[in-house]
C-alpha cells in the first residue's frame, strides 16, 4: 500500500501518515473484530505476539494466526526477528498510524509541502525524534576547524518545525553538545563535512559517497568510483542511522562552505530529485551536486546533480 499524509488544512502542518485500503484482502483483514483490537494495541507501541496473547488473553498460536492475515494485508510489518529461549519470534508494528477508504481520488496541492523531500517529511512525520546536529562554531575536534554554515540551513528548519505537528520530537544541538542517547534515539540530520562536523567524521567510512580526508576532503562515490574535486561539490545521502539502524541519518555536506551551500539549495529546490535514488544504483539514496553561479554575484543560486 502507498503511504499517504494527512495535513490539516487550516495550518498546513502534518497530522499523520495512513495508508488508503483499496484491496479486497486488506477489506477482510479489518473485518475481524479481534484483528482490530490488535491494530488498537499496537497503537500505542510495538510487540512481540507473545505480548500480544498476554494483552487479549488468548492463546499466542490465535495471535500468529490473525498477525499473519494483518501482515499479508500491508497494515502490519515486521521490525526484527530474535531468538527467545530458542525460539524464533517477530516484533510487529503498525505499517501506517491509520488508514482509510479513499472513494474518489483527488489531486490537489496543498500549501507548500512538496517543496520537502520525501525522505525528510517521512522523518518527521513518523512520531520519532529528529536531531540536527551542527558543527560548533569554535575551533574544535581532529581538525580545529569553526563551524560557519549554521545560517545556510535555516530555510530547511523553519519547514520542518512548520509541517511538524510536534515541536518538541525536533531539536537542534552542536556536534560538541549532542548525546550518544541522542543519537541512538534520533532520526539524525548532519549538516557539514567530517572535517568541521565531529559526527560526520564517526561515520564518514560508512557513507556510500564519502570525503577523502588525506586529499583535502574531496568526495569519493563508491557508486560510480568518481571523484568530485571541487569547492562547489555537495552531497545528500540518506542511510540507515548507524548508531540505530531502525530509524534513518541524513548527510548534507560539501567539500567546502560552497559546496555544504550547493546540498542545501538542491535540498529546497530539487526535493523529488535528491529523494530518487543514484542513477548508479537506484536502491541508493545519495547524490553528489554542484553548485552553480548563475548571475555572476560570486554566489551559488542553482546546482546540477552529478549523480
Amino acid at each position: 500500500m502507498r503511504r499517504h499524509i494527512v495535513v490539516d488544512p487550516t495550518t498546513g502542518k502534518i497530522k499523520g501518515f495512513i495508508n488508503i485500503v483499496n484491496s479486497e484482502k486488506c477489506f477482510k483483514a479489518l473485518s475481524h473484530p479481534l484483528r482490530l483490537r490488535i491494530l488498537k494495541i499496537l497503537l500505542r507501541q510495538i510487540m512481540y505476539p507473545r505480548q500480544l496473547a498476554r494483552e487479549l488473553n488468548i492463546s499466542q498460536q490465535l495471535v500468529n494466526y490473525h498477525v499473519k492475515i494483518l501482515r499479508e494485508a500491508g497494515l502490519v510489518e515486521e521490525v526484527k526477528r530474535i531468538r527467545i529461549r530458542g525460539r524464533l519470534t517477530r516484533l510487529i508494528k503498525l505499517s501506517s498510524e491509520g488508514f482509510a477508504v479513499l472513494l474518489k481520488a483527488r489531486e490537489e496541492q496543498v500549501s507548500t509541502i512538496e517543496k520537502l523531500p520525501k525522505f525528510l517529511i517521512e522523518m518527521i512525520g513518523g512520531g520519532e525524534r529528529v536531531v540536527l546536529v551542527l558543527s560548533n562554531p569554535e575551533p574544535h575536534g581532529k581538525f580545529m576547524c569553526r563551524g560557519k554554515d549554521h545560517h545556510m540551513i535555516v530555510e530547511t528548519i523553519f519547514k520542518l518545525g512548520f509541517f511538524s505537528s510536534r515541536s518538541n520530537l525536533l531539536s537542534v544541538k552542536l556536534d560538541t553538545k549532542v548525546t550518544e542517547e541522542d543519537l541512538r534515539s534520533s532520526n539524525v540530520i548532519l549538516l557539514g563535512n567530517p572535517i568541521v562536523n565531529t559526527i560526520t567524521y564517526r561515520i564518514n567510512e560508512e557513507l556510500p559517497i564519502r570525503f577523502d580526508l588525506e586529499r583535502g576532503s574531496i568526495i569519493v562515490s563508491l557508486l560510480s568510483h568518481r571523484t568530485y574535486t571541487e569547492e562547489e561539490n555537495g552531497v545528500i545521502e540518506v542511510l540507515p542511522n548507524p548508531f540505530n539502524k531502525d530509524l534513518s541519518l541524513l548527510v548534507i555536506a560539501g567539500k567546502g562552505i560552497r559546496g555544504t551551500a550547493a546540498a542545501i539549495i538542491a535540498l529546497n529546490k530539487y526535493p523529488d530529485k535528491v529523494a530518487s535514488g543514484n542513477k548508479y544504483d537506484s536502491d541508493v539514496v545519495a547524490h553528489v551536486v554542484e553548485g552553480v553561479d548563475v548571475d555572476c554575484d560570486n554566489m551559488i543560486d542553482d546546482v546540477v546533480i552529478l549523480e
